[in-house]
């Protein structure tokens, strides 16, 4: 009865040995993807503010991209120079009730835990207004 006892610590430590690492890889494929998602609704939320300053009357590209910067930059979220795209005609010479699309792109690289799964890519979230009045 002891050498199937001794036997079964054998089996128990091998089959913590294979799975033990499988469940670590698998929570940290988990946390990471959980960030990403995280990060795709900061910059979601940073198109959407962007886009509620451009549409104003008086809105301009360039406060939409300032607006955009300000809230990145309150979450932390790390981006590069050109990270604000705004349609055509833009904020700026936009006619009354023309839709505008402000996207916001953002690396991935240095705004998730390890940068593992998602390394050289990006994330972009795009949003969609009318502009309520000409600029004149």
């Amino acid at each position: 009865m002891s050498s199937r006892k001794e036997n079964r610590d054998g089996i128990a430590t091998s089959e913590l040995a294979i799975c033990l690492p499988i469940l670590i890889l698998l929570t940290l494929a988990v946390l990471e993807t959980c960030t990403v998602i995280f990060l795709k609704e900061t910059i979601t939320i940073s198109a959407y503010e962007g886009a509620r300053v451009g549409i104003r009357k008086q809105g301009t590209d360039a406060q939409v991209a300032a607006k955009v910067q300000t809230f990145l930059e309150s979450r932390g979220i790390i981006f590069e120079s050109d990270f604000v795209e705004i349609s055509d005609p833009g904020f700026d010479q936009a006619s009354d009730l023309q839709n505008i699309t402000v996207t916001v792109n953002v690396p991935c690289d240095g705004n998730t835990y390890s940068g593992w799964i998602f390394s050289g890519r990006f994330i972009s979230a795009s949003v969609t207004m009318r502009k309520e009045f000409a600029n004149l």
